[in-house]
């Protein structure tokens, strides 16, 4: 019975989990770098990734890029 009722809801549970893992992430790394006055446009995601592999970026704002971006 519980194998015919998760076939059934299956793809909405999926979705259902996917937006939650992500924005669950995403959304305090968002505000976090809104606090620091940090922009995490697309743009600005590129120039912080490229500051990353140079390893120029600041320690404490790691996090938040790779939250944010991927």
């Amino acid at each position: 019975m519980a194998a015919g009722r998760l076939s059934k809801y299956g793809l909405p549970l999926f979705f259902l989990l996917a937006f939650a893992i992500t924005w669950s992430t995403q959304i305090p790394a968002f505000v976090g770098a809104r606090n620091r006055g940090e922009q995490l446009s697309n743009e600005a995601n590129f120039r912080h990734l490229g500051d990353l592999l140079r390893g120029t970026l600041d320690p404490d704002f790691a996090p938040f890029v790779l939250l944010f971006s991927f």
